[in-house]
């Protein structure tokens, strides 16, 4: 099979759920939130709600065709290899969305700002609204139970990265001078390079700390703050263990399905292989579908929480929010809290582990694209 028509295949599914939840990204974001600014308080004007909705979804429909487009171009013109046109193409459709969502941000929080001055004589008369925050001890223990469980199975994988990385090790002085580095969508080697540790080990270093990482968010997710509404609370904590339960599954599995190429990686290189297209499909297709498993179960969590007006006042004040992505609050001692924009939860780079899961992950992602030049 022609390996554009294999990057086609794989590209546009993946590309499409992209985009239908960026498209969505207010619908998942829930009632709580509109574009990022916190409106559980308020009453917006279904007009202006409209237009914004209206003309973010227009702005991202027209810039999914336009990426389309060149893709399209790129394959019948066959100047720049795909995957490099794909990476460019995903990157800048997350930079435009990122500036949209922004500059509806801003206006969203303007005329937050403008009813809320109307109604300030209106809010006084409502302060001794009664509230309760209660700590449930029985769902921090489950909590705790489940970071355990899931640390052992993370270890597993843990282990698996390290097992593919010795394999390397005790293979290195029998690999060919020249070695495989990349394999095309066809599961066909189409990338080579002079054996260096750089060039074999390149794959294992950005394996093992993947996986550091994700077994770091899941357990790190899990032990995050959950707010539930004391009403029907027992069968509240309840519904929130389950989907705590199934969040961290999602993760082993998403997981999982990303090892099956880079822990298994190391054979193929070893052994000068082509890669098995029942092994790249899969992890192109299935870390996607878990990931939007996930967010179900972010989005049924986040319906528990208590309906009380401002209960949650460290997640609901805007100034601690940078354009509604980035959390940053030196008075929340936690690491990890409910986003903003989409479903699930976000780091608060106030919190030093904040701050060095986010080095981590910039490691990961700038290493991912230098370090190939220089093999």
């Amino acid at each position: 099979m022609n390996n554009n028509m294999v990057f086609l295949a794989v590209f546009m599914p993946i590309f499409l759920m992209a985009h239908l939840l960026i498209y969505n990204i207010q619908f998942i974001s829930g009632k709580n939130y509109f574009y990022g600014v916190y409106v559980k308080n308020i009453t917006l004007n279904e007009e202006d709600k409209k237009r914004i909705d209206k003309g973010y979804k227009r702005k991202m429909n027209l810039t999914f065709l336009i990426m389309l487009l060149i893709f399209i171009i790129n394959m019948v013109l066959k100047k720049y290899s795909s995957e490099i046109i794909i990476v460019i193409l995903m990157l800048g459709y997350t930079i435009v969305s990122f500036v949209f969502l922004k500059t509806y941000y801003v206006e969203v929080k303007a005329l937050k700002s403008n009813i809320l001055n109307l109604q300030e004589n209106h809010n006084l008369k409502n302060e001794n609204e009664s509230k309760k925050i209660i700590i449930d001890t029985q769902l921090l223990n489950a909590k705790t139970r489940l970071k355990k469980k899931f640390t052992v199975l993370f270890g597993i994988c843990v282990a698996l990265s390290i097992i593919s990385a010795l394999y390397l090790a005790f293979n290195y002085n029998n690999l060919p001078d020249t070695i495989i580095t990349h394999w095309g969508p066809d599961g066909k080697p189409d990338g080579f390079s002079q054996k260096s540790l750089q060039s074999v080990f390149f794959v294992s270093f950005i394996d093992l700390t993947l996986v550091v990482l994700m077994a770091f968010m899941t357990v790190e997710t899990i032990g995050a703050r959950v707010y539930l509404d004391i009403i029907n609370l027992e069968e509240n904590r309840k519904k929130a263990i389950k989907y705590l339960n199934r969040l961290g599954y999602c993760f082993l599995l998403l997981t999982l399905s990303i090892q099956s190429i880079t822990t298994t990686m190391p054979i193929f290189m070893v052994n000068q292989m082509d890669v098995p297209m029942i092994l790249f499909i899969p992890s192109m297709i299935l870390p996607m579908f878990f990931g939007i498993v996930s967010m179900y179960y972010f989005i049924r969590l986040s319906s528990l929480k208590s309906k009380n007006k401002d209960i949650n006042s460290l997640d609901s004040d805007d100034e601690k929010w940078i354009y509604g992505f980035i959390y940053y609050n030196k008075d929340d001692s936690s690491f990890m809290v409910e986003k903003r924009f989409g479903a699930g939860w976000t780091f608060n780079l106030a919190c030093f582990k904040g701050k060095m899961i986010t080095i981590l992950l910039v490691v990961m992602i700038v290493g991912s694209l230098i370090i190939p030049f220089f093999i």
